[in-house]
């Protein structure tokens, strides 16, 4: 009976560590080219849908010579290497005159940190965000409107009439103005898009953080979602999309001080909420979960782990109380495990880009926290393989 027991505990032992910890075949990092524009925090990224290709700009960076430290110009990571999006375009103004702008430059005077993006056809959408005061503008200035990149031309949309580029105000869509503003400009949300739709939500208002969600529709411009499919979480900044193609997870962030634990899945165009990260609750699976926890992380989905064919969420980085660990959430079994901790050649980095090409995962940019950028080091995750150190360097 003894031996028996024992054996019993044996098992219990091994299949909670196992549940709970994780090993050298979850996966290894290896370094990829660097970014090659400046250093920056709080980033905004959108994938070309057809080449795959990658772009990167905007953020803040705490050594620019901007006044506000934020920053316009925008980068392309083609697998091999990244170029700037750069060079000039001319355009005609409302009479008839020719005038030279830049291509890649955000069209606002001024950088932005905090936005957010989503890519509908061949077009770009890349706004709301924030402007840290300086001294000559000793506010922060929040924003909730948006420019159109032409994925093609790789230059932003330009109204004519306007003279100045195309612009979608949520503010101006919803017939909102003056002091009211406040409550639909934000930073810090995210974005993604669905059936040829742009969604964005989430984020810091200027007092405080918030869970309204607003939808774009290239015909008819911004809206507010519907009554009856409204998102069901908590408002929160610095959140994350798990992008799955029809199911799209937002989860983690941070409201104030408080971590956020609900997971809110938009599942074909509906919003129902998912399996929250607690712990304590009945049925529970991993007692881990509060190390899950963060904020201002870095994630991205692939489908490249050669054990599970599907695709698997992974989170790593932020801001927390357990950002040592990193982690994979699988969909199908709605389950949250560790995945391999960053090398030794790595630190954790906040405020990063996480992203995919060619079915791989990728971390960029980011710093040491919201405020100080300073790794333009560049992984690439290789999921479900023994980690080793030889790609570290």
């Amino acid at each position: 009976m003894k031996k028996v027991n024992l054996l019993w505990l044996a098992l219990i032992v091994f299949t909670f560590v196992r549940c709970t910890s994780y090993d050298d075949t979850d996966g290894d990092w290896e370094r990829s080219v660097s970014f090659a524009g400046p250093y920056r925090v709080n980033a905004v990224s959108f994938t070309d849908p057809d080449d795959g290709e990658v772009f990167i700009g905007m953020g803040y960076n705490d050594r620019s010579t901007n006044p506000n430290h934020e920053l316009r110009d925008f980068w392309k990571f083609t697998g091999s290497g990244w170029i700037e999006v750069s060079g000039t375009v001319t355009e005609k103004t409302s009479d008839g005159r020719d005038t030279v702008v830049f291509k890649g430059s955000f069209p606002d005077t001024l950088g932005r940190e905090g936005c957010v993006a989503f890519v509908i056809g061949r077009k770009a959408y890349v706004g709301a965000g924030l402007r840290r005061g300086y001294n000559a503008q000793p506010r922060t200035l929040y924003f909730s409107d948006f420019y159109a990149f032409d994925l093609d031309a790789e230059k932003w949309d330009w109204d004519q009439e306007a003279n100045g580029h195309k612009r979608y105000s949520i503010t101006e869509d919803l017939g909102i103005s003056g002091a009211d503003c406040q409550e639909y400009d934000f930073a810090y949300g995210v974005g993604f898009s669905y059936d040829g739709k742009g969604y964005v939500g989430t984020g810091q208002l200027e007092e405080r953080a918030t869970s309204r969600f607003y939808v774009f529709d290239p015909a008819a411009g911004w809206s507010l979602e519907p009554d009856n499919n409204l998102f069901p979480g908590d408002a929160c900044q610095g959140a994350v999309v798990l992008d799955f193609g029809d199911q799209k997870y937002v989860c983690l962030g941070r409201n104030g001080s408080e971590a956020v634990r609900r997971v809110s899945i938009f599942d074909n165009g509906v919003w129902r909420e998912g399996t929250p990260l607690n712990p304590n609750l009945p049925g529970a699976w991993n007692e881990e979960y509060d190390n899950v926890l963060r904020s201002f992380a870095m994630a991205f989905v692939s489908d490249k782990d050669p054990n599970r064919n599907r695709k698997i969420g992974y989170v790593v980085g932020g801001t927390g109380t357990s950002v040592s660990d990193n982690w994979q959430y699988d969909p199908q079994r709605d389950r949250w495990e560790k995945t391999n901790r960053f090398s030794s050649s790595m630190s954790n980095r906040v405020a990063g880009i996480g992203f995919v090409y060619n079915g791989y995962g990728y971390i960029t940019v980011g710093g040491v926290s919201q405020d100080a950028g300073g790794d333009n080091s560049t992984w690439k995750f290789y999921p479900g393989i023994e980690a080793e150190d030889w790609n570290d360097y």
